[in-house]
């Protein structure tokens, strides 16, 4: 899984805190969190 997601060396740490995510979710809010997840879902189909 490391190799997939582009990692140079092993790790046996998780590469962020679990509490990250939440902090970030509660920072942006929710509004701009479901825009943001949208306009990310939608680009590949933009080109």
């Amino acid at each position: 899984m490391q190799f997939f997601c582009g990692e140079q060396y092993f790790r046996d740490k998780l590469p962020l805190d679990r509490s990250s995510m939440t902090h970030w979710w509660r920072r942006i809010g929710p509004a701009k969190l479901e825009l943001r997840l949208l306009t990310e879902t939608l680009r590949p189909a933009n080109g």
